[in-house]
């Protein structure tokens, strides 16, 4: 049967359609399986372990993610931007640093430890030596984003979902062994994790096909770092609640914390699936052509599962969690919808990420966190509302930042060409 060119075109364009929605179909699926492991080991935690060491464990997490300010974050976008490129010199060059500076950290998490047990909270000070321990095994974001970039994204998807079942499934048999300690958790939820990241890094440092280095993608890395060091502020909302009221305000807190962390999942689910293509475009006005035609109903998706999230929320948490943590329901309801409703302009940041617009990082990277402490501080007599009040505000004021930043230099790139 002769074929046509016009036929030929049709039929390229079906088997790249169906290819794109069977890798997203794939992403949505592997962030699914993410969330309900997620979601069945904050279960498992809040009703086999007490509130105060659960409150303990989410202090420690906070604690460890403030030690982080110290790491190089930023340059998981200089992997994504190497990887998608072929700059595959880049990758040593990038993680010696970042090793270098998670070993700090642990220092920092050290210290921390020893100012606790100095004010006799020994099992915070016990379990900050485990958690500094670990501390310098925390890269997962740097060889997902060498995947993403790379476009192995089932693969980067799997080894998210991996380290999560082998914590819930070390965390099972530590609780059906009646190991509850503080401990127990810390071994279960950073310890083993450790063991699926020294995999990656190894698979994907034998993967690398060339030496070839950029070092305008390695600067911007840099750049982006040094803006966002102080975005670990955000996480002192649970030391800031520990020390005006208690750690049991703190346990209520992280529960509320649960599920808009986990709606996060969907974002990555989009996020993953365009990377490839917004780090390969050659300017803002490509990566926008990309996403203008998607941008209507990745809004509509987010209103959607945000407003389905609202008024099934009040069932799920009594149904999952013991009724200590009923309280949670009204916070947890109120920061899923305000998440989910705004998440979609993310993606329009992640354009000027991908050009590699470093002034419009450093704006939102030190705004956002400085006025989320700030709205802490000022919210704080007004308790657990308090602090949800000031995540709500500054996620929509993230938002509108994301928004203009992108408008003005959309607008501005047009005008010079």
């Amino acid at each position: 049967m002769l074929q046509t060119p016009k036929f030929v075109l049709l039929k390229k364009t079906i088997i790249a359609r169906k290819a794109q929605w069977f890798s997203l179909t794939n992403l949505g699926i592997a962030q699914a399986a993410g969330i309900v492991i997620g979601i069945l080991t904050s279960s498992m935690m809040a009703r086999a372990f007490s509130l105060e060491i659960f409150g303990y464990y989410q202090l420690i997490i906070s604690i460890m993610s403030i030690a982080g300010t110290i790491g190089l974050q930023g340059l998981n976008h200089s992997l994504k931007i190497s990887a998608a490129k072929r700059y595959d010199g880049n990758l040593t060059k990038i993680l010696k640093p970042v090793v270098i500076t998670n070993i700090i950290g642990s220092l920092a998490v050290l210290a921390v430890s020893f100012y606790y047990r100095s004010q006799e909270q020994t099992m915070l000070a016990n379990g900050l030596l485990i958690a500094a321990f670990f501390f310098p095994f925390r890269l997962e974001i740097y060889y997902t984003a060498w995947l993403q970039g790379r476009g192995q994204l089932r693969l980067s998807a799997f080894l998210e979902v991996l380290a999560l079942l082998v914590s819930l499934l070390t965390l099972f048999l530590f609780v059906l062994a009646g190991f509850t300690t503080l401990a127990a958790l810390l071994v279960a939820m950073l310890g083993m994790p450790a063991l699926v990241t020294m995999w990656s890094l190894s698979y994907i440092l034998r993967q690398r096909e060339n030496h070839i280095l950029n070092e305008v993608a390695v600067k911007f890395g840099w750049h982006v770092s040094m803006a966002t060091m102080l975005g670990a502020m955000i996480n002192a909302d649970k030391l800031i609640l520990d020390r005006y009221f208690s750690v049991t305000d703190v346990a209520i807190y992280s529960i509320a914390m649960i599920f808009p962390h986990h709606g996060k999942k969907l974002y990555l689910v989009f996020d993953q699936y365009m990377t490839p293509h917004l780090y390969k475009a050659q300017s803002v006005t490509a990566g926008w052509n990309y996403l203008r035609n998607k941008f209507v109903w990745l809004l509509l998706v987010f209103l959607l599962v945000g407003i389905a999230g609202y008024f099934m929320l009040p069932y799920i948490i009594p149904f999952l969690f013991s009724a200590e943590y009923l309280y949670s329901v009204p916070y947890a309801q109120w920061m899923w919808f305000s998440l989910l409703a705004s998440a979609p302009f993310t993606y329009m940041a992640n354009i000027l990420r991908a050009q590699q617009k470093a002034a419009f990082e450093y704006g939102v990277s030190i705004l956002t966190p400085v006025g989320t402490v700030l709205l802490y501080l000022v919210l704080i007599p007004y308790g657990i509302w308090g602090i949800v009040i000031a995540r709500i505000i500054m996620n929509w004021g993230n938002s509108l930042m994301q928004v203009f930043g992108f408008w003005f230099y959309l607008k501005r790139e047009q005008r010079l060409s």
